[in-house]
C-alpha cells in the first residue's frame, strides 16, 4: 500500500489538510476527512488512495509503497 511519510504528527496533519484541499472534502455528501495519520515505526503514515474519486499516490507528498505486515493468527 501507498502511504504518505512523515517526520511528525503535525506534518502529517498538515499533509492530511492539504489533501482534504485538494479533493474538496469535506464533499457534502458524507465524507468529512482524507486519511487519519497513524504513527508506526517512529513515522507518522497517511494511507493514501491509488484509485477511485479520492485517488493522491500523484499528489500526496513523500509517498511510499509499504508493504502491510501479515495478520497473526491466535495459536
Amino acid at each position: 500500500m501507498k502511504y504518505s511519510v512523515h517526520t511528525t504528527e503535525a506534518s502529517a496533519e498538515a499533509e492530511n489538510q492539504r489533501l482534504m484541499g485538494l479533493m474538496g472534502i469535506p464533499d457534502g455528501k458524507g465524507t468529512t476527512n482524507y486519511g487519519i495519520p497513524e504513527e508506526r515505526d517512529g513515522k507518522w503514515l497517511i494511507r493514501v488512495k491509488e484509485s477511485g474519486p479520492w485517488k493522491a499516490d500523484e499528489v500526496a507528498e513523500n509517498v511510499q509503497f509499504i508493504e502491510e505486515p501479515e495478520p497473526t493468527t491466535p495459536e
